[in-house]
């Protein structure tokens, strides 16, 4: 019985085994910091060839090798806003305390000399900066369909810098980076 118990779980969990990821994201993060308040934090994700030929063959509608504004517009709608239900594949804590993520803003798209595509939005936040703020950001694809990149590139705010900076895995394909931002003196 329990050899033909064992089977079925092989059998029910072999598809999950061999999981891969198809698509693969760099990210980069910079925090927008105005007047002491953490206004957004603005994220690149550099896109695998792979992807970005899918989408530019598909969106780039008279192949001039940049994106107009109806051509973004086609990439947001057809190749971005159907992650929204998975909070954009990103997770963000500031002191311990989970930010909802409800929307993002100023979407762009861009081809780059590689002819790799980078997608940068904005997660709109609003957080006091009076002492030093701990953030804990996450980019993890629980469908094991994308995996980003260990490395994630923090862009330094004007007038802050990021200290304690610890990079590790968020899921199987994720990535996380600890970091405090500290006022310049």
């Amino acid at each position: 019985m329990k050899r033909i118990l064992f089977f079925i779980i092989f059998l029910l969990s072999w598809n999950f085994l061999y999981s891969h990821p198809h698509l693969f994201i760099k990210p980069s993060i910079e925090l927008l910091i105005s007047e002491s308040i953490v206004k957004g934090v603005k994220i690149s994700w550099n896109w695998d060839k792979w992807w970005s030929q899918d989408v530019m063959s598909n969106c780039d509608s008279n192949r001039d090798n940049a994106f107009n504004e109806k051509e973004t517009l086609s990439v947001y709608k057809d190749y971005f806003s159907g992650i929204k239900e998975f909070d954009y594949f990103t997770k963000i804590f500031i002191n311990g305390k989970k930010c909802k993520i409800v929307k993002t803003e100023k979407f762009t798209v861009k081809i780059n000399k590689d002819k790799t595509l980078t997608y940068t939005f904005i997660i709109p936040l609003e957080v006091k900066f009076d002492k030093d703020l701990k953030f804990s950001i996450a980019f993890n694809d629980e469908t094991i369909y994308t995996a980003f990149d260990k490395s994630i590139n923090l862009s330094p705010a004007d007038g802050y810098f990021y200290k304690a900076i610890k990079p590790s895995n968020d899921g199987y394909y994720g990535t996380k980076v600890d970091f405090t931002v500290s006022k310049n003196k």
